[in-house]
């Protein structure tokens, strides 16, 4: 994935400085400044570790605690007293 956003950031920067080349003007300027701060963003992008993050909750004393690794839906939960 990050391999294919670098080279169509490079292939937009090519294409913006061949556009720039034939038909100078602000626009194509632009396209090129565009470009190059999306190829450099590309290079910069560094693959995140993906953390595994353990679930924990503190509940009060006369509370009640859900907890849930997605959806949870407590519309009609009881206490367990």
């Amino acid at each position: 994935m990050r391999f294919t956003l670098k080279i169509t950031a490079l292939l937009a920067l090519l294409v913006s400085v061949a556009w720039l080349f034939f038909r100078p003007g602000f626009d194509s300027l632009v396209a090129v400044a565009a470009a190059l701060v999306a190829f450099i963003a590309a290079l910069l992008m560094k693959k995140e570790p993906y953390a595994k993050h353990s679930q924990s909750q503190v509940v009060t004393e006369g509370a009640m605690g859900v907890q849930a690794g997605r959806d949870a839906n407590v519309t009609n939960a009881k206490s367990g007293d």
